[in-house]
């Protein structure tokens, strides 16, 4: 189960990647690679690699460029909100008798913060892109729409970020109130 999710993962943002690394190659290099027509298909498997190298450098990128500091902001606050302690609570109590469930709940918020933030990152990339490489007249109605994917990946990112975070700590504190497994001995 977790190498389907992690392969799932991995595609959608190799394929994100795909959106900004196709242009790019075919502008550099002259080609007229294609991701819609058979011979861009070829690249579908080499989108799997691609999520993966975005995942670990979004990781890294974010992380050294503390995102998180915007979340101090009022007005961020105001808008994205507080994950609210009583639905936690509820939930991790619910899901603490069955840790099972537990584990593939924190498994599906990894999941879904992963892809937000390789998200975030193809957003980045592309936004400069599209004005280096797209000299149509569109190109100004491009890059607003692909700054709004920016700003809405990021908020996205830390949003999902924050909820996990809190769900993993109310769901370490449900698990260390349950009584310990009892060893009757039996082998």
């Amino acid at each position: 189960m977790q190498f389907a999710s992690a392969l799932v993962e991995y595609l959608v943002a190799g394929v994100g990647g795909l959106l900004w690394l196709v242009p790019l190659l075919n502008s550099l290099l002259g080609l007229d690679l294609k991701i819609v027509d058979p011979a861009g298909a070829m690249l579908l498997p080499l989108a799997y690699v691609l999520g993966l190298y975005i995942d670990a450098t979004s990781s890294f990128l974010l992380r050294v460029l503390k995102v998180r500091r915007l979340q101090k902001l009022k007005l961020w606050a105001r808008l994205f909100g507080a994950p609210y302690d009583a639905s936690y609570d509820r939930t991790v109590a619910i899901l603490a008798r069955t840790p099972e469930l537990l584990a593939q709940t924190m498994q599906s918020y990894v999941s879904r913060d992963r892809i937000a933030r390789c998200m975030a990152l193809n957003a980045a990339i592309g936004l400069p892109l599209v004005v280096t490489l797209d000299h149509s007249t569109t190109r100004w109605r491009l890059f607003a729409l692909v700054g709004i994917a920016l700003i809405w990946s990021i908020a996205s990112w830390t949003r999902l970020e924050r909820l996990s975070s809190k769900f993993k700590s109310k769901a370490l504190e449900a698990l260390l109130r349950l009584p310990a497994p009892r060893d009757d001995g039996a082998r």
